[in-house]
């Protein structure tokens, strides 16, 4: 049968069935024979070179052309349902193969020596296999398996999966010493990931992810280095999306380190840190630096704190607002965005930008104009609209920036805004008021008490117009009230609507 006597320790009863043709001179070929047999406690290491399998009962069968070995039996004290076949004629290199199905636990990966990390794999799945044997080789094998019945989880990824959800897992390899994972592919709710895996004595040594997608905060390839302390993930390329950073951490006190080279860092809708690079610490929260260019463009750095809170700065503030397509008139002067994170895609920041000036903003100009017809002096010589200081308070959502106050001042002019930005379709619905002469004009407002009543918000002054802007940002309509000009302080919010702070926006056209 192709098989040497000693191949199985073990009982066999069966039937053998000859047929031997009557004639002179016969050769083994001429032998026809039907063996049907059933194995009692078999115990064999040589059946699959390097691994005992085990069972109380197997059947057997072969003829001149194939033996198979099919039953429930034990390999290296892993339980699973196995056939083996094996063709005996015109096969010199005694190739062979074994199929089957086995449970997916985390005790049974452990037995056939893929050891992943505790915790990652509970429950029990079901999974079908198949080896390729070939005489002087190790065994090769791919798996599918159905990890529906299992409970998953990555803690330093933040993802995890419950019993009763559908997941599959397709792995291919080879049974050395340690087994080789030479493909890895798993699709589950909020994880797709393809690669493979280095495994060591101990267990997982490494995870190399070609594509690695995570519940909508990453898709980028991956290098995963579990510790006993500190895990490392490195995040090549890709796309990591802030406004759906999870809380990361390696769980049980355990930390995670991500390092970050040429990767995208998606902020807001068609806003994004590109060629990102840096090192962030995930634990109790995440901490770390990191710098990119805004859409490609202008240079900004970038700082999280646990929270998370992402400090961003840049230091040519004009050009960063050109680029993340805010607005195109500002130049010059440093800008700080500060980030918290109130809910899942929706943060609450800050901004300040200082000694930076207005250039070539019509919509702007026109506003200014009707408050002080003087300042078109300063704007027709080509030097731009100077402010000292700009700050503000907006919410960062997944298709708006709602900015609550906002207010910029000079020597000429203060001015304060809000309303609501979409960048994705480029449209606006914005409010504000400009004082004139604001050095003056403003001096007011800070008079303890009376302050707020006699001059209005900080950024305005005792006189000031009160005006409107929505439509598309590029071409937006300007609606601006003089009358307001002749009614002092908080007395002005009478000549301003609030409908313009939580707008309907249209898709573009």
């Amino acid at each position: 049968m192709g098989l040497a006597v000693d191949v199985a320790a073990g009982r066999a009863v069966g039937t053998v069935a000859l047929g031997v043709p009557l004639r002179a001179k016969l050769s083994p070929a001429d032998v026809d024979y039907r063996v049907a047999a059933t194995l009692t406690d078999v115990d064999t290491d040589r059946l699959i070179p390097g691994r005992r399998v085990t069972a109380e009962t197997l059947t057997l069968e072969a003829t001149p052309d194939a033996v198979s070995v099919a039953g429930d039996a034990r390999f290296d004290d892993v339980p699973l349902r196995f056939a083996y076949a094996r063709a005996i004629r015109d096969n010199p290199e005694g190739l062979a193969s074994v199929t089957g199905d086995i449970a997916v636990t985390d005790a049974g990966l452990r037995g056939l020596g893929i050891a992943l990390p505790r915790g990652m794999v509970r429950g029990t799945g079901r999974a079908r296999y198949a080896l390729a044997l070939a005489k002087g080789q190790a065994p090769v094998f791919t798996v599918e398996a159905d990890l529906g019945g299992n409970r998953l989880a990555l803690p330093a990824l933040a993802w995890a999966k419950g019993p009763g959800r559908a997941a599959a897992l397709t792995v291919r390899g080879a049974l050395t010493t340690p087994p080789r994972i030479d493909r890895v592919a798993l699709s589950a709710p909020g994880m797709r990931a393809e690669g493979r895996l280095r495994l060591a004595a101990g267990g997982l040594a490494e995870a190399r992810l070609d594509r690695l997608r995570v519940g909508g905060w990453i898709d980028a390839p991956v290098v995963y280095r579990p510790g006993r302390a500190q895990s490392r993930v490195e995040i090549r390329g890709g796309t990591v999306d802030l406004r759906n950073l999870p809380k990361l951490g390696g769980g049980g006190g355990q930390t995670v380190e991500l390092a970050i080279a040429a990767t995208r860092l998606r902020v807001a809708a068609g806003i994004a840190l590109h060629g990102c690079s840096g090192r962030v610490t995930a634990g109790q929260g995440l901490s770390g630096r990191f710098e990119g260019r805004v859409n490609d463009g202008a240079a900004m750095t970038g700082v999280l704190r646990p929270g998370p809170t992402v400090y961003l700065q840049a230091r040519d503030g004009g050009a960063a607002l050109r680029d993340a397509g805010l607005y195109d008139n500002i130049r010059g002067g440093t800008l700080r965005v500060s980030l918290s994170q109130l809910a899942d895609g929706v943060f609450d920041g800050r901004f300040s930008l200082q000694s930076s000036r207005l250039v070539n903003a019509p919509v702007v100009a026109e506003i200014l104009a009707a408050a002080n017809p003087i300042s078109l002096i300063d704007r027709l010589a080509g030097k731009g609209i100077g402010f000292d200081d700009a700050q503000g308070w907006f919410t960062l959502a997944r298709d708006r920036i709602t900015i609550a106050r906002a207010r910029a001042v000079g020597p000429a002019r203060g001015l304060t805004l809000s309303g609501d930005f979409a960048p994705t379709t480029g449209r606006v619905a914005l409010q504000g008021v400009v004082s004139p002469l604001y050095t003056l004009n403003g001096l007011p407002a800070r008079i303890p008490l009376l302050g707020r009543l006699i001059g209005g918000r900080a950024g305005e002054g005792v006189f000031g117009i009160t005006f409107q802007v929505g439509g598309r940002a590029r071409a937006p309509d300007i609606a601006i009230n003089p009358l307001s000009l002749l009614t002092p302080g908080a007395a002005r919010e009478i000549f301003m609507t609030r409908q313009a702070l939580d707008p309907v926006f249209p898709e573009a056209e």
